[in-house]
This record gives structure tokens, sequence and C-alpha cells, in this order.
């Protein structure tokens, strides 16, 4: 994950563009992965259980947490 898509986004017309870039660069990531040893970007690594980093961060305060990716989202599909 790198800042290199603001970039990307900073090219959109107008002010949503450039809303959308400081939503999405002032917001809290975290990255689920078995594979990297660190992230950038406002963002967390979250490694080991996933199901259980995932309860923690839904009991935390704050906004709704969005999901992307393919695996996970397969995988959070499938507890209950």
């Amino acid at each position: 994950m790198a800042s290199s898509g603001r970039g990307r986004m900073a090219g959109l017309d107008g002010r949503v563009g450039d809303s959308v870039c400081e939503a999405i660069d002032g917001a809290q990531k975290y990255v689920v992965s078995s594979t990297l040893s660190q992230v950038d970007w406002n963002a967390e690594l979250v490694r080991g259980d996933v199901a259980k980093a995932v309860l923690r961060l839904k009991q935390q305060p704050g906004e709704t947490l969005w999901v992307g990716g393919v695996t996970l989202p397969a995988s959070l599909a499938g507890w209950n």
C-alpha cells in the first residue's frame, strides 16, 4: 500500500476528487496479510487470528469498517 494512489485520485476534477483524497488519506487503514512485514499510508498490519482482530476492531468506537480485496471478504463471509 503506497500513497502513490493519491496522485491518481488527485487528478479527479473538482472538489469531489479532493474530498475523496482527503477522506482516504485521513482514514485509519488495516491491512491483513500473511506475507507483508510492514505497511505505510496510515495503516496497521493485521496478522495472526484475523477473526479476533476483526472483532476487536468492531468493538472500537468509530465509523463502519470497509473491506476490500478478494480473499478477506470471502473469508469474512463464512464467519457468523
